[in-house]
């Protein structure tokens, strides 16, 4: 491995440091892993339908995954009350509760959740105490698989379809692609961003493994660069860190960073880590989250984020005989929705901001979650959303986006009713919509 030599050429702005309440400042230190027990929409805790977990960092820092990892940020307890924010690409989302006795309970989105702090004993079944979020949020018509716009984890869960069977294994050699965010920046006035990446496991010429990462459009210099072990029955990659052997950017990682540096493959096949970044001299830096598949493997197009490039890369595999495309499935009636042949959905940024803070308020809590049709939704934008992931639609979810001629789009995904007609399911944006 050599030093990278890449600078990141960013506009730095007043440097502002937000005073974050670190945990322990108004009751006792609750920082580490809590894991999730229980799971309510409303009336008593059932069995999570998936692995889901927090992590308490001091500083106001931590970790949320559901399916994906996400960055808890700005969290603070006061007394027994918990507050905290989830955000990921620009989306924010809070989760608040109470943290007593090594029980965190808080109600995020539409669910009561109920997590213990690893290592001890789970409370048994029982109702969701009201806490600082009070009772559950209501749950009228969240039904068939809906979700919470603004959380990539569940607009994503609506079912599953395509993608390749799951890797179990970290192997050597072994090469990845997925998806790089650069998120919540800090110091610097810098927009959140998604890049594809690319990630090699192998051994150098005196026989240590390393572990490699190059975000898309440079081959030459490592992102993110070190050695490393495969351990946990190959589905953990732990960093071997010496002296300024290992980087990410251009900032030197040393000893203790290795924990938070390890990488995790998961029952899916996915291989994910999560860091914050901070430049060497101390005056910026951002949260960085990676997601990858085995090379030549195909995405679960329906239900995950897919790296910006990824129909190239399907392509690819097509063209090279590596991979299958999943068989088109035709929607109800025997045709694609309600959208033409030809549209391409694009519109002006202004009509695109003002269609997606509608769709923001009509799919609110606040206005009990309204599901919206198709016809409805596009009447906003003046124009057919132009069809997406046509490859995997199913039966029962079909999905158009509405873009600019720039970057900023807006992908939404439709239930298909017995009836035929299509209904706001989940959605997924650029940035620049938050504004």
């Amino acid at each position: 491995m050599k030093r990278i030599k890449i600078v990141l050429v960013l506009l730095i702005a007043a440097a502002m440091m937000l005073s974050l309440a670190a945990c322990g400042d108004k009751g006792p230190d609750v920082t580490g892993k809590y894991i999730c027990v229980g799971e309510s929409y409303g009336g008593e805790y059932s069995e999570p339908y998936e692995e889901s977990w927090i992590e308490l960092k001091k500083g106001g820092k931590g970790t949320y995954y559901s399916g994906f990892e996400f960055t808890l940020k700005k969290w603070k307890l006061d007394g027994e009350n918990f507050t905290g924010t989830v955000s990921f690409l620009g989306m924010e989302q809070t989760m608040e509760g109470t943290i007593k006795d090594g029980v965190m309970e808080v109600t995020y989105g539409e669910m009561r959740l109920r997590f213990v702090k690893e290592g001890m004993e789970a409370p048994v079944g029982g109702a969701p105490s009201a806490g600082n979020g009070g009772t559950a949020a209501a749950t009228a018509g969240l039904n068939d698989g809906a979700t919470v716009a603004g959380s990539l984890a569940d607009a994503f869960n609506s079912g599953g379809a395509g993608g390749s069977a799951a890797t179990s294994v970290i192997e050597n050699p072994s090469t990845w692609y997925g998806w790089m965010a650069l998120t919540d920046f800090w110091g610097i006035d810098q927009e959140e961003d998604l890049y594809d990446a690319w990630a090699f496991v192998n051994t150098d010429s005196t026989g240590r493994p390393y572990f490699e990462v190059f975000q898309d459009g440079d081959s030459e210099n490592a992102f993110l660069s070190m050695y490393m072990t495969i351990e946990d029955n190959g589905t953990c990659i732990v960093p071997d860190i010496g002296n300024k052997d290992a980087w990410t950017v251009d900032t030197y990682l040393d000893a203790a960073d290795a924990d938070e540096y390890q990488a995790y493959l998961y029952d899916d096949g996915t291989l994910s880590l999560s860091y914050d970044y901070t430049h060497y001299d101390g005056d910026y830096g951002c949260t960085v989250t990676m997601y990858f598949r085995m090379d030549g493997e195909l995405w679960d197009e329906e239900n995950e984020l897919l790296p910006p490039r990824y129909d190239e890369y399907k392509s690819a595999l097509a063209k090279n005989g590596s991979g299958s495309e999943p068989d088109s499935q035709p929607a109800t009636g025997g045709d694609y929705g309600k959208s033409n042949a030809n549209a391409d959905g694009i519109v002006d940024f202004d009509t695109l901001k003002a269609g997606f803070d509608w769709l923001d308020y009509q799919t609110s809590y606040e206005n009990g979650y309204a599901r919206p049709t198709y016809e409805e939704i596009a009447r906003q934008f003046g124009a057919d959303g132009k069809k997406a992931h046509e490859s995997s639609w199913r039966d029962d979810y079909h999905v158009y986006e509405w873009v600019t001629t720039g970057s900023d789009f807006l992908l939404i995904s439709f239930k298909v009713q017995a009836d035929g007609s299509e209904t706001w399911n989940s959605s997924s944006w650029s940035s620049s919509l938050n504004d």
